[in-house]
């Protein structure tokens, strides 16, 4: 064959050179390698088992980050025998598409296609698959899986502080709760606004300076026991505010609710302050370092002119798909740092100790779980008869009624007004945690957004803030709102494999 090719095309000659797969491939760096592409045609089927790994490896190898190979196999073969071989004696180890698959994803490939095809031979009951896999760089490269660079981000950069668990957090929150406030750009990065950040970094670090047992969040604080993170002082300064006005709910009602104007220019400048601290350790610390150790680059990059933190699309891809996974991992390496930054002083928690306090501060939501009760007392004050279920119709007489969570808190952990509902007690029971179907949704929309109306005339600042958040700074435009409200319930249903729930007909 070698021959026939070189006498039809001369060009060949010296280009075509024999080996085998797994351990006796030639030296093809003369010929360019590595390559953009190989074909595997009909061949890992006669591999035995435990050479077929060493075979895709070497396929890798053979192939530059972003090259493709075309590897076809046989599904079904009806005259191979229990010895694995056809009456020819040839071995045919028929490993199952999906495992091949899997093998080659592991190995450092994605799928780009798979197709499942006839025999072209005609021969009855003989079927292929044919798979197109581009290969992945390293785990800590551009075109590594985006997974496998947060694990590298992970698992191999220096960790002297918290700060790259808090932006990851706070990216996955984002990502999971308000999509709509971030942008894509046609450059193949998502721009997150730094603000949105920093607000989260506040949630996160203030209930940890609050415990009780010290948490050191960085090298060298638990030998003095103070928090030596760029931003504390001013963190501190906030939470002394309101160590006596209600905390961290108290304080975020203020913000979101554009309170901070009225308690005055110190109050105003300490969150100021802290807003700008934390922007600039954002921007100069996990931002800039993550990922350098490793790859040399950053994971982010940074927009200065427009102040949003840059992120590729692929990652943020995979972040808003599997971020209620990764959150979880995220919060216990947390956890595991700061006992590990605790366990260096024989004055702190033990190394147990401070695991099981960080972990429970961390899972900790910054609202108590039902606290209703604004979105109650607008609810009562409305008129006598004209209040009722949002989802059954039903008139809510007597002063009874619930304040339900359209997206039930034990998922999103929002109390923000637009999730606060007027439902009769029975209704809720019955709703309980399942999230409502679409078709309710729709069909109760003009009783939601009647809800929506009472509270915003109510608190118009926070009522705002809160809906623009989720709808993408579209806080006074209901119409948006609740596509977003639509969009976000769907989404939280087919990740979190939610159940879901009709009203049925109401009676008393």
């Amino acid at each position: 064959m070698r021959d026939e090719a070189i006498a039809a095309y001369p060009v060949l000659d010296g280009r075509l050179v024999e080996g085998a797969l797994p351990d006796a491939l030639p030296d093809l760096a003369g010929l360019g390698s590595p390559f953009d592409g190989v074909l595997c045609s009909a061949v890992l089927q006669h591999l035995p088992r435990a050479q077929l790994f060493d075979a895709v490896y070497e396929i890798r190898k053979l192939l530059r980050p972003g090259g493709r190979a075309l590897v076809s196999v046989p599904t079904r073969r009806p005259d191979i025998g229990p010895d694995s071989r056809d009456p020819y004696g040839r071995l045919f180890e028929m490993v199952p598409a999906g495992e091949l698959a899997l093998l080659f994803e592991r190995v450092g490939f994605r799928i780009v296609e798979r197709w499942e095809d006839h025999d072209s031979l005609a021969r009855a009951d003989t079927s292929w698959a044919t798979f197109l896999f581009e290969r992945l760089g390293d785990t800590d490269g551009a075109n590594a899986r985006p997974l496998d660079r947060l694990e590298a981000v992970l698992r191999r950069d220096r960790m002297v502080a918290t700060y790259k668990f808090a932006l990851l957090r706070a990216l996955v929150d984002i990502a999971a709760n308000r999509p709509r406030q971030v942008s894509w750009r046609n450059d193949g990065a998502v721009a997150v606004p730094i603000d949105a950040i920093a607000e989260q970094w506040i949630i996160y670090y203030w209930p940890l300076f609050e415990s009780s047992t010290f948490l050191p969040q960085m090298n060298g604080e638990a030998a003095t026991g103070t928090h030596k993170l760029s931003f504390a002082a001013e963190l501190d300064a906030l939470r002394a505010r309101y160590a006596r006005a209600g905390g961290l709910p108290a304080f975020l009602v203020d913000w979101h609710g554009g309170r901070f104007a009225e308690k005055g220019q110190e109050a105003a400048g300490e969150l100021h302050c802290l807003v700008a601290r934390m922007r600039t350790a954002i921007r100069s610390g996990p931002v800039h370092y993550a990922g350098r150790s490793t790859s040399g680059a950053s994971t982010f990059g940074f927009d200065a002119g427009t102040r949003h933190v840059l992120i590729d699309e692929a990652l943020w891809r995979e972040i808003s798909l599997m971020g209620h996974w990764i959150r979880d991992s995220l919060l216990v390496r947390w956890a595991e740092l700061t006992a590990r930054l605790a366990d260096t002083n024989p004055n702190t928690a033990s190394r147990d100790s401070a695991l099981q306090q960080s972990l429970a501060v961390l899972l900790t939501p910054p609202a108590p779980e039902r606290d209703t009760q604004i979105a109650r007392q607008v609810y009562a004050a409305v008129p006598r008869g004209a209040l009722r279920c949002v989802w059954s119709d039903h008139p809510l007489i007597n002063g009874r009624f619930d304040v339900d969570h359209a997206i039930p808190f034990g998922l999103w952990r929002s109390n923000d007004l637009w999730n606060l509902l007027p439902a009769s007690p029975s209704v809720n029971l019955r709703k309980s945690d399942r999230l409502p179907s679409r078709a309710l949704l729709r069909e109760r929309r003009s009783a939601i957004v009647d809800s929506w109306s009472r509270l915003r005339d109510a608190f118009p600042r926070r009522f705002a803030a809160e809906l623009g958040r989720l709808a993408g700074d579209a806080g006074n435009d209901f119409a948006t709102g609740f596509e977003a409200l639509c969009e976000a319930v769907e989404i939280t249903a087919l990740q979190r494999g939610c159940e879901r729930w009709t009203t049925p007909p109401y009676s008393s």
